[in-house]
């Protein structure tokens, strides 16, 4: 058993002359960088050992900042035993703080408050910081603002259907509410070959959240998209269905749900570059044919002057309409949809989120869509950073509606929060 005071406070040192401060930062200053900063030190259960300095404990995670590695963070349950170089605040219950350097005596952990050693499991620690403040601000944060944002624009290049450079817009905005989440998106692309247009993209939705439970919720969800490159004229969708967050953490979190979505679409036979290509071989081929049917209207006088016209207005609708033969693709289906929502701070700063979502169709058993987004943000300033994502799209009715199965967006885009 452990026994510290309510507020257990450092004692200052006492004073030190001028003189001897001077003496001693000459004396550092000439060994120059022989000194090596004193370091904290992790043992885990497995026997595992980390160095570097303990920055943190909050919500069951230890974070350690290394030099090699950034900073790590360790569940609490790991941890056999944590040793500082410098007292640290700790908050070991609703209303019981004390400071002190983390150490250990005859492989027991405890922590030594003015000069006396006390046992301390690392279980026994709610939360650590540097200071009192620090402490405060991590056990009790600032609310959020209901309303945040991003913006981004950049270039992505795409493989499958087209290949093509294309100029990629996107914006979002959230709000969050004590037991709601509302995510509005809307986003567009464009790209030109030879004054040909060969990438047209437009999408927006929304998403909104209900909390029946602190992980559990209800959610409704809609979109409309159109993307030339992949023939889909327009795609509506909207449904719900329930979810639940398996990890909420600050740094770390983990959502899946399941629900139903009825989905209307419209399917265009070409992409606009086999468009312009489909129309100028068949404008041309026509006229060839006008050629030949006037040609022949000359060499052949016993052909009626009712014959000839019939003839030639028919060339002429192909030569005004090229296309007129070539009809777009309806459908409408119900399909259940399946998602996972992941996202994770890595390295010191940086971001790493992925999406998964699964739609199988209900009316056509052993069908389904398939869409994952992989991307990693790395800050450049506090409200810019570099965002890299990969999109797939899978469809297993791709060969029905003359696209491929696969298509691939890789982006890069500067992304601006709000």
């Amino acid at each position: 058993m452990y026994h510290l005071p309510l507020r257990t406070r450092l004692k200052r040192g006492s004073a030190v002359s001028v003189m001897g401060c001077l003496a001693l930062l000459f004396c550092m200053l000439s060994m120059g960088s022989g000194i090596a900063a004193a370091e904290d030190h992790v043992s885990l259960t497995n026997g595992d050992r980390i160095s570097g300095e303990v920055v943190s404990i909050n919500d069951g995670v230890v974070v350690v900042r290394t030099a090699y590695a950034g900073d790590i963070s360790i569940e609490r349950d790991a941890v056999a035993l944590i040793e500082t170089a410098t007292p640290r605040v700790l908050m070991l219950s609703a209303e019981h703080q004390v400071a002190g350097r983390l150490t250990s005596e005859d492989g027991t952990a405890g922590i030594v408050v003015d000069g006396v050693f006390e046992p301390l499991p690392p279980s026994s620690i709610v939360a650590m910081a540097s200071d009192t403040e620090t402490l405060e601000q991590m056990i009790h944060p600032p609310p959020p603002s209901k309303w945040s944002g991003v913006v981004d624009l950049g270039l992505a290049l795409r493989s499958g259907n087209t290949d093509t450079t294309d100029v990629k817009f996107s914006a979002g905005a959230k709000r969050k509410g004590s037991r709601t989440k509302l995510a509005l998106g809307v986003g567009a692309a464009y790209g030109s070959t030879d004054g040909v247009i060969n990438t047209r993209q437009f999408h927006g939705d929304f998403r909104w959240q209900y909390y029946l439970r602190d992980r559990l919720y209800t959610y409704t969800m809609g979109l409309a998209e159109r993307d030339d490159g992949r023939k889909l004229d327009h795609r509506f969708q909207g449904g719900g269905g329930l979810g639940y967050d398996i990890i909420d953490r600050e740094n770390r979190s983990l959502s899946a749900d399941i629900g139903l979505t009825y989905t209307r679409e419209r399917w265009a036979p070409f992409t606009p570059w086999e468009r312009e290509q489909k129309r100028d071989a068949i404008r041309y081929d026509a006229y060839n044919r006008l050629y030949a049917a006037l040609m022949a209207a000359g060499d052949n006088t016993d052909l009626s002057l009712r014959s000839v016209l019939e003839r030639v207005q028919a060339i002429y609708q192909d030569i005004r309409d090229p296309l007129r033969g070539y009809r777009r693709r309806n459908e409408a289906y119900v399909n259940v949809r399946m998602g996972v929502d992941y996202e994770q701070n890595i390295f010191r700063a940086s971001t790493f989120t992925g999406s998964m979502v699964v739609m199988p169709n209900l009316e056509d058993v052993g069908e389904f869509r398939a869409v994952s987004t992989l991307a990693l943000s790395t800050p450049v300033t506090d409200a810019l950073s570099l965002r890299t994502s990969l999109k797939t799209e899978y469809d297993s009715l791709a060969k029905e509606r003359g696209v491929d199965r696969w298509d691939n967006t890789l982006m890069t885009q500067l992304r601006y929060k709000f």
